[in-house]
């Protein structure tokens, strides 16, 4: 499942920025891809593009 969400993530304009340990990470992505991935239990944290 892991490799399938950061092979997706590849094809929006998002970014890993900070990975938390082996099963958490922090990303930084536009408003609607935010939206589809707040809730996923391996996403600590999602911070808007600047």
């Amino acid at each position: 499942m892991r490799t399938q969400f950061f092979d997706w993530l590849a094809t929006t304009d998002a970014e890993v920025v900070q990975l938390c340990g082996a099963d958490r990470v922090v990303i930084s992505a536009p408003p609607e891809v935010i939206d589809q991935i707040r809730n996923l239990e391996y996403v600590l944290d999602v911070e808007p593009h600047d």
